[in-house]
């Protein structure tokens, strides 16, 4: 194996528990797979056939999160303007800050087990993010 992607496979094992133990601590009662929708519409809008295959779950249960997500006033449809007939999923104002308080909550779920850090390990995450972000980037990635 390429040297690197053991630690990349455990990276991501415990990035997941991590996240999956904040939210439990947060008390949040919203499906994993709402919070992940939106993140997916804040890179940009898609129709819900695209966002249903980009978020793995089946197009009805896509169909649901998405009428829940109207009913918020977190998402709204629009016209494609590449196909007038197709319509594209798109987060709203609202949507962005409830995306932002959630992902604040679950820091603050993490910061008993991360807020001691000192300048090193706050370094080593800022490379690491930054590493995840310049490779997720490239073309060819999602």
């Amino acid at each position: 194996m390429q040297q690197g992607l053991d630690e990349l496979g455990e990276l991501l094992a415990l990035v997941h528990r991590a996240t999956r133990g904040a939210a439990q601590a947060t008390g949040e009662h919203r499906s994993s797979a709402v919070w992940g929708a939106l993140s997916t519409l804040r890179q940009s809008p898609l129709r819900l056939g695209d966002l249903a295959a980009a978020s793995r779950v089946a197009q009805p249960t896509m169909t649901r999160i998405v009428e829940g997500l109207e009913a918020q006033g977190w998402v709204r449809r629009e016209a494609d303007p590449a196909d007038a007939r197709a319509r594209l999923v798109v987060i709203t104002e609202a949507g962005d800050a409830a995306l932002d308080d959630w992902r604040h909550r679950l820091v603050a779920a993490l910061e008993p087990h991360f807020g001691g850090l000192d300048a090193e390990d706050v370094a080593a995450l800022r490379r690491t993010v930054a590493l995840l972000r310049e490779r997720l980037a490239a073309p060819g990635t999602t």
